[in-house]
């Protein structure tokens, strides 16, 4: 199997570099196209990607990930589109796009997946959403999941809960590190130095992560059972509450909704 990316930025880079490291993908042969030489060049270095023009990961690839910008599409789908080849499967992560704009450019008959990633793939923690158009069968989005398997966990969901998949995981990652940047400037004020402020408050995030993940017990109990009645976790969550934190997460995810529907138009 041989596959393509046209667009080698951090997510492309993020994702191939999760095959490689994967025993299923670690031989495959990747095509990959970017105009930027020198970011181009380093992925070929680092991961054994060819860099070839988009018009010869069209030509040679029978799975092509396309990891552009939003914007950028437009201009790349009806050149790329032409050399679409029966069998093709075409993967985008572009966001705010759904599977019809794809196949309004495409040939009839070309399966086209859509997928959402988001930025904690360079890690291999990442939340993907995967969803397949008119033509995609349940074997094609069981391919695409097993390549995003190895930066993360896919997740299958209908398209008409993208828009609120890109605020659930996609968006809420910046909400979750500013919250953890916050806590750690917070404990600066108090007297710590900032690497160990920032290397507490990770720890405590990551940990809080994986209790709720793992343990059985729903989120709202788990803070019950960190507060003590009149102890100092109560005073800080009646903080919260008068400040309004839930209503401002909600209305930010709402917010993130919002655009996300502007942006497909």
């Amino acid at each position: 199997m041989t596959y393509g990316f046209i667009g080698l930025g951090h997510m492309a880079r993020a994702i191939i570099g999760g095959m490689r490291r994967s025993g299923t993908f670690r031989d495959a042969v990747i095509l990959g196209a970017e105009p930027d030489a020198a970011r181009a060049a380093e992925v070929a270095e680092t991961y054994g990607v060819q860099v070839v023009s988009a018009e010869e990961v069209m030509a040679r690839a029978q799975t092509v990930v396309l990891a552009v910008k939003p914007q950028v599409l437009p201009g790349l789908l009806p050149t790329i589109a032409a050399g679409a080849r029966q069998g093709m499967l075409i993967v985008s992560i572009a966001a705010g796009k759904d599977t019809a704009f794809y196949e309004g450019y495409f040939p009839s008959g070309t399966p086209i997946v859509r997928v959402m990633p988001n930025i904690n793939a360079m890690v291999g923690y990442a939340a993907v959403a995967v969803t397949g158009g008119s033509y995609a069968t349940a074997e094609h989005v069981a391919a695409v999941r097993a390549v995003f398997d190895t930066v993360g966990e896919t997740f299958a969901i209908a398209e008409e809960l993208f828009s609120a998949f890109t605020a659930l995981s996609g968006s809420s990652v910046a909400f979750a590190y500013r919250y953890i940047d916050v806590i750690a400037r917070a404990a600066v004020a108090e007297g710590f130095d900032p690497e160990t402020a920032l290397a507490v408050s990770c720890a405590a995030a990551l940990g809080s992560a994986k209790m709720a993940a793992e343990s059985g017990i729903d989120p709202g109990t788990l803070v019950k059972m960190v507060c003590s009645p009149g102890g100092t976790t109560i005073e800080g969550i009646r903080t919260l509450d008068a400040e309004g934190f839930d209503e401002t997460l909600t209305h930010a995810f709402e917010a993130v909704v919002r655009r996300d529907r502007e942006l497909r138009g």
